[in-house]
């Protein structure tokens, strides 16, 4: 986008809260916003950009496996992210509808201090497919049986508002990127 039009000024905000950026797109304060998992805002158009799943972080050679049977995870110590954080209680809601009651033995805010811990061989982790480093050599990504349901990666933007040009140029960048991404 900067190539395509620099004189476009694009802030970028990260937050946790989900109330935070319903409110800044319905104030138009924000043109569009990156989400996960809301269902149904009458107010808000939401595009569904693609499907995040979630996988299984071990130590590299831990598991001869490409796959981790559910019972595998009962007696691992777990490495994740704080519970107030929006995808640790994703993770956690769905590990809990499989029948694993999740035994945290560290918490870290960083997804790159997860996967670190993970190498050392702390624990194993669960976590969506996008926040992890595939290519690092020192972990083994590994796919859970039964599979929890992904996290729907999704856009949103204020129902009816005819977008600017170049808010509707990052939305289709994002699509296309989020498209690539994910088909990996």
């Amino acid at each position: 986008m900067r190539a395509d039009t620099p004189d476009v000024e694009v802030r970028l905000f990260e937050t946790d809260d989900l109330d935070e950026l319903v409110d800044g797109v319905l104030t138009d304060e924000t043109d569009v916003a990156f989400t996960v998992d809301i269902d149904h805002y009458a107010r808000l158009e939401i595009e569904v950009l693609g499907h995040d799943p979630f996988v299984v972080l071990a130590p590299a050679g831990a598991l001869p496996n490409p796959t981790v049977d559910a019972d595998d995870l009962r007696d691992k110590p777990l490495i994740g992210q704080p519970g107030s954080e929006t995808v640790q209680r994703m993770v956690d809601e769905r590990l809990r509808d499989v029948g694993i009651a999740p035994d945290y033995a560290f918490r870290f805010r960083n997804n790159a201090a997860v996967q670190t811990m993970v190498r050392t061989g702390m624990g194993w982790a669960v976590m969506p497919s996008l926040a992890v480093d595939h290519d690092d050599p020192g972990i083994g990504v590994h796919h859970l049986e039964p599979a929890i349901p992904p996290r729907a990666i999704q856009l949103i933007r204020k129902r009816g508002r005819t977008l600017l040009p170049a808010a509707e140029q990052f939305r289709t960048v994002a699509a296309e990127v989020a498209n690539e991404l994910l088909a990996r």
